[in-house]
């Protein structure tokens, strides 16, 4: 009863700390003139200006999103593809600073998905399902790894689970309900390594640190990686501690990566696919490692109860 009062405290802060009072902090904003950049300067440090050469490379710079919004004269460019929240926030803001204010909106989102939260909930189910997957194989056949054959076939059922999550998250989000439609693959395969780095990771705390590896995970992956994603608000709406992790941790960096892959054209993609490559191959380097480590031992325990026999 006492791990899950922790467990219920550890949830509520992950959710309330980091989503309690969205608010924008340094946006990051592109601009082409002085007197623009003055303008964000005089907003009280909700808005930060990123000078750019012209309207071309302003515009590269938000499809790549190293900015939330582009402001060129009396235009402003948002893309509601990255995060409609974001979007509608600089609109309300920048109609009250900009007289005449024209919106582009340069990533629009399907008329399926009118809010922009399909992505982010189907990432929340396939780093769930990544979870729960190596939780119950561990559950049922136990946190021990007699050896790095079983590791290896451990890792090899979650990825053939893996791929087929992908598949099945695809096909709710397109088929289903079609609020994504025209990316069944893309998200399909991204969906696929999200939901293995989870595995894969949940399996290498569970086999190195048994039942304690359950709970690390699921503070890690299933509290704090949620509720950092910036599917209910990006980063730049959160305090700093959850901006900083959320990038690094599978559910955000598997919500960036379909959101590159829906609405920017697999834009600036790397960085974040790597993220979850790392997850994925680390986790299955670390299990087969505790399995192979525990093979002796189980060999040494074999010969010892044949001879007392």
């Amino acid at each position: 009863m006492l791990v899950a009062l922790v467990a219920t405290a550890i949830f509520a802060v992950a959710y309330i700390g980091a989503l309690h009072g969205p608010a924008p902090h340094a946006v990051p904003i592109g601009v082409t003139d002085a007197r623009t950049a003055a303008q964000l300067h005089a907003a009280g440090g909700a808005f930060v200006a990123r000078p750019e050469p012209a309207r071309v490379q302003l515009l590269h710079a938000l499809k790549e999103r190293k900015i939330t919004g582009g402001l060129v004269g009396t235009t402003l460019y948002v893309a509601s593809g990255e995060s409609y929240p974001a979007a509608a926030t600089l609109t309300t803001a920048f109609t009250k600073l900009v007289p005449g204010l024209h919106v582009v909106d340069v990533a629009p989102l399907q008329s399926g998905d009118p809010r922009g939260t399909s992505l982010f909930y189907l990432a929340v189910a396939l780093t769930f399902g990544g979870y729960f997957a190596a939780t119950v194989v561990s559950t049922l056949l136990g946190y021990g790894l007699p050896s790095h054959r079983r590791a290896a076939t451990r890792i090899g059922a979650l990825a053939v689970f893996s791929v087929a999550a992908g598949v099945v998250g695809a096909s709710v989000v397109d088929a289903a309900f079609g609020a994504i439609k025209g990316h069944f693959w893309s998200i399909a395969l991204v969906g696929a390594l999200l939901a293995f780095a989870v595995a894969a990771a949940t399996s290498a705390f569970q086999s190195a640190l048994g039942i304690v590896g359950t709970l690390v995970a699921m503070v890690a992956f299933i509290m704090f990686g949620n509720s950092s994603s910036g599917g209910a608000y990006p980063g730049t709406f959160m305090p700093p501690f959850w901006h900083t992790i959320g990038p690094y941790l599978p559910g955000g960096a598997g919500l960036s990566t379909l959101r590159s892959a829906v609405y920017f054209d697999h834009t600036n993609i790397a960085g974040r696919l790597a993220v979850l490559i790392v997850y994925a191959v680390v986790g299955s380097a670390v299990t087969i490692a505790v399995g192979w480590r525990s093979a002796p031992r189980l060999a040494d325990l074999e010969i010892a109860a044949a001879a007392s026999v």
